[in-house]
């Protein structure tokens, strides 16, 4: 059998895509040591990239980079950030889009059995 922790970091790949799917709102921003990326998620499930550094310039098709250790890797990086949203409650960015995430999905079914 494969590590366990291995197991943990793909369901957290999952939390990061529906955290990034369900609005279009809903981005993350992380610093690759060069530059602040903003990355989002659209409706096709394409990602796309904005470098913070130059904000006029479009943005960037970013699906191709997006493989589950690139997205280890950012999800390690939001762990390590301070949150914007509930710092007195998360401790991290990370844990802000999975209280985020979790609640919109524990929503989302709840209304989902209401109506059948």
């Amino acid at each position: 059998m494969r590590e366990k922790e291995a197991l943990k970091d793909l369901s957290d790949v999952l939390v990061l895509y529906q955290y990034l799917y369900m609005d279009s709102a809903n981005r993350i921003i992380i610093n690759n040591g060069m530059a602040e990326l903003e990355i989002r998620l659209n409706e096709n499930f394409e990602f796309f990239c904005r470098n913070l550094n130059f904000p006029d310039l479009p943005e960037m098709c970013h699906t191709m980079q997006m493989t589950l250790s690139y997205c280890i890797g950012v999800i390690a990086c939001l762990k390590e950030q301070k949150p914007k949203l509930f710092p007195r409650v998360c401790g991290s960015e990370w844990d802000v889009i999975k209280t985020i995430t979790a609640s919109a999905m524990a929503l989302t079914f709840s209304l989902k059995r209401r109506t059948q």
